[in-house]
């Protein structure tokens, strides 16, 4: 039998872990919020573009933040998706790709691999510009989300060249 004092711990923790998964779970988008989002984009590219970038990835590198403590830790914020530039792509167009293919990904449409990056929930994207091409920014303020956007982002992002070399 639990006593008064854990029972009440129990409950605390309950309510604490249900509060937090709520609030993991965003508001499906409406059809019209999608065919907004994605003016312009066919499904296809929307869907495959992490895909498709994948020959013009220079490099994912795992971002994170240093947490001021006596002792030093760093908390995991995402990845940084290194792309090169190639005729015809802007940072603006990178980054309306990535929303299309956040928004499909929350009104149920299916992304061409299980390991893409932007499916977790509780997910952001940015997109700056570099000397030779864009960064494209994944976050996440979980650190457990964060830190699976990097693995999954170095898997679905290698390029074919190296995936094919890392297979026996």
């Amino acid at each position: 039998m639990l006593r008064p004092t854990s029972y009440l711990a129990f409950v605390a923790v309950t309510a604490l872990a249900a509060a937090s998964c709520a609030e993991s779970v965003a508001p499906r988008p409406t059809a019209a919020e999608v065919a907004h989002v994605c003016a312009g984009i066919s499904s296809a590219p929307a869907q495959d573009f992490l895909v498709d970038l994948r020959d013009d990835v220079d490099r994912v590198e795992a971002v994170h933040e240093p947490i001021t403590t006596k002792v030093s830790v760093t908390h995991s914020l995402g990845a940084d998706v290194h792309v090169r530039a190639k005729p015809g792509m802007t940072a603006q167009w990178l980054a309306r790709l990535a929303e299309c293919h956040a928004v499909g990904e929350s009104a149920g449409a299916v992304c061409t691999t299980s390991e893409c990056p932007l499916r977790l929930a509780r997910v952001t994207t940015s997109v700056s510009t570099t000397d030779d091409g864009f960064i494209l920014a994944i976050r996440s303020d979980d650190p457990t989300v964060a830190r699976e956007i990097v693995r999954r982002a170095q898997a679905v992002l290698r390029p074919q060249s190296a995936q094919a070399s890392a297979t026996p």
